[in-house]
């Protein structure tokens, strides 16, 4: 009897090329199996070639057709494999099918649980290792099931009722729950011991010679690989596995393998590519080194390449395009294949290229050039670019966007979001329009802004011109001094922002000053700055009957002037009538020293007629009769002098003796 082999070596493969899978298998075994992954069935079958295979899980099968497929590539190489097939619940009906035909041992319900996948995965491995300790033939054929129903009806039936109960192998939950109560069952047939294993009463040589004996026939019948533990393939590695060295057992392992090969050229030519590669995978695991192997695998591989390019070519004609290119990855790198799949990632560009460049004529006649992310007009332009950057056709259909948002940028600029423009150039560029149109445009941005912080700029100084030309006004600084008045600040603003809307109210509130001041001036007969302000007042826009006003009044006051300006310099007392008199006192020493004298003063008439600003000219002796001669005029009265029927204030000279008698 064959050992029984150590049940941590025996590795678990998942043919996948689902990661997530894969990943979910790793997490429930957590470390206690090898765990080997084949995205496709050629790396399968080496895989079961090379290493201890046990157990082969896998999601890739969703009809029985498939599943069987799957087996019928690997149960060749190693005829006591354990499969286990996960998929979701539409599948279990069919699945069922299969675990009651023997093709597969238990059904995963995915996403997988851990923990009933781990157990379901043990369990699968302690099956494999009952049937490799009792020989493949543990694993009942078809053939032999159909020459004994009832055990099979029965475990059937067994199926069914652990379905109806919920069973414990379908992965539903994170972890494993108890299995259902056990329902009795007629116990299964006894399985075939292997051909070599020691029957009572028989030695290890008589049983070697049964299996080459059974070998003979059955490689004499043509019986190389099938039916499932009724082979010469199974026979002679019965005897291999008692004794290794065996010649016969050897060379009829060689001879099976020669006409495998022939098996396999006459499938490939025919174009049976299972079956050749079913019989191919079997040569590999008895003569791994014959150059048969290569020659055949490669004219498989051609056919297989030519029926997936042929078969990716419709897929691609049907826009499946990813599904196409996910047909040639399963094929190895060959100068079709390359050809193949760069014709269809030409076509998958192409088609990509007129999906977004028809998604970016959506977002252009709905105004959706930039936003929203991910769907705008420039979006899209930005992939077909990437897709196909060379492309006359995206070109001129991205400049056509370029130039909508360099028009965009403009109004932006204009209406001084000066942010918003340059975020729309930026877009522009991003889609490759330079020159003059993004230069020009780019050069009014800044330009605008420059304008507007220069406006800024001053619009501060023009506020604090304002507010030093309020202060001046209140501190009657009206047009001194030149550079610091409130007429300067006030001009300075007119000139910078004639279009400020403080500076009218300013300048009225300096007109009505100005005229105030004109009136004053006239008062104090200062007819030149009079005439100054008001000039000032009228180009501020002053009122015009105000400033005519002030104009006609000056021009009266100088009238009035230029006739005072005829009269003689001063008269005499002769031109005018007193009407009063006053003597003056002859001073006491001058009187006792004999002292006589004169004294000639000068004074103004005013229009009432009095004496007013007396001033001595000259005096003989000096300061002796001044005092006398002042403090008589002083009280001295007159007529008003006319001229021209009008008082007027006159300068008048009086010569004034002192004789004594």
């Amino acid at each position: 009897m064959v050992n029984q082999p150590d049940l941590p070596n025996t590795a678990v493969l998942a043919v996948s090329r689902d990661a997530e899978f894969v990943a979910s298998l790793t997490v429930a075994l957590q470390g206690s199996r090898e765990l080997l992954h084949a995205p496709d069935m050629a790396t399968a079958e080496d895989m079961v070639i090379a290493h201890n295979v046990g157990v082969v899980v896998t999601d890739r099968g969703t009809s029985q057709e498939e599943i069987k497929s799957i087996a019928g590539r690997l149960r060749p190489i190693v005829p006591q494999l354990v499969f286990v097939v996960a998929g979701d619940r539409s599948h279990a009906n069919d699945m069922m099918d299969l675990i009651t035909s023997g093709d597969i041992y238990r059904f995963l319900l995915t996403p997988l649980a851990p923990g009933q996948t781990r157990v379901c995965i043990e369990s699968a491995i302690s099956r494999f290792n009952t049937i490799a300790e009792d020989g493949p033939a543990a694993a009942i054929p078809e053939t032999e099931r159909e020459s004994s129903p009832v055990p099979w009806l029965l475990a059937a039936a067994g199926v069914v009722v652990a379905l109806a109960a919920g069973a414990w192998w379908f992965v539903g939950k994170d972890e494993p729950q108890a299995p259902p109560a056990q329902v009795a069952q007629p116990a299964p047939p006894s399985p075939p011991q292997e051909a070599t294993s020691e029957q009572p009463g028989q030695s290890r040589d008589a049983a070697v010679d049964r299996s080459l004996s059974m070998a003979r026939e059955a490689l004499a019948n043509g019986r190389l690989v099938e039916p499932i533990g009724a082979n010469a393939l199974y026979f002679f590695r019965s005897v291999l596995k008692a004794e290794p060295d065996n010649a016969e057992a050897l060379e009829g392992m060689r001879t099976i393998a020669a006409n495998l090969i022939e098996r396999t050229t006459e499938a490939v030519e025919s174009g049976d590519l299972d079956a050749a590669r079913s019989s191919l995978a079997i040569v590999r695991s008895i003569t791994p080194d014959d150059p048969a192997i290569a020659e055949l695998q490669q004219r498989i591989g051609v056919q297989d390449a030519t029926a997936a390019i042929a078969s990716a070519q419709q897929l691609a004609l049907s826009q499946d395009f990813t599904g196409a290119l996910a047909l040639l990855a399963e094929q190895p790198d060959s100068a079709e294949i390359v050809a193949a799949r760069t014709s269809i990632q030409d076509a998958q560009r192409a088609a990509r290229v007129e999906a977004s460049l028809q998604q970016m004529a959506v977002g252009i006649a709905t105004g959706d050039l930039l936003e929203p992310a991910g769907r705008s007009a420039h979006f899209h332009a930005m992939a077909a670019m990437a897709l196909a950057p060379n492309s006359p056709e995206v070109r001129t259909a991205v400049t056509g966007l370029g130039d909508l948002l360099i028009e965009q940028a403009s109004t932006a600029t204009t209406a001084g979001s000066f942010d918003e423009s340059e975020q729309w150039l930026a877009a522009a560029e991003a889609l490759g329009v330079v020159g003059a149109a993004v230069s020009d445009a780019r050069v009014a941005n800044l330009d605008a802004i420059a304008a507007q912080e220069a406006a800024q700029v001053v619009d501060a100084a023009n506020a604090e011109r304002l507010s030093f030309a309020a202060e001046r006004i209140a501190s009657s600084q009206l047009l001194d001094p030149p550079d610091d008045s409130a007429f300067f600040y006030l001009s300075e603003v007119r000139s910078s922002d004639p279009a400020n809307g403080d500076l009218p109210a300013a300048e009225q509130q300096l007109a009505g000053a100005l005229l105030l001041s004109a009136s004053q001036a006239i008062e104090g007969q200062q007819y030149a700055e009079a005439t100054r302000l008001v000039d000032a007042a009228a180009s501020l826009g002053a009122d015009a009957s105000a400033v005519a006003a002030e104009r006609s009044a000056i021009e009266t006051a100088l009238a009035a002037q230029a006739a005072a300006e005829q009269q003689p310099e001063f008269i005499s007392t002769r031109e005018l009538t007193r009407t009063r008199y006053v003597a003056p006192n002859y001073p006491l020493i001058a009187e006792r020293r004999d002292v006589e004298g004169s004294v000639l003063l000068e004074f103004t008439l005013t229009v009432e007629g009095l004496v007013r600003d007396i001033e001595i000219i000259e005096s003989e002796p000096r300061k002796v009769f001044d005092r006398s001669a002042t403090t008589a005029l002083a009280r001295w009265e007159f007529e008003p002098y006319e001229v021209a029927g009008e008082p007027q204030e006159v300068r008048v000279r009086v010569d004034m003796s002192f004789v004594l008698n």
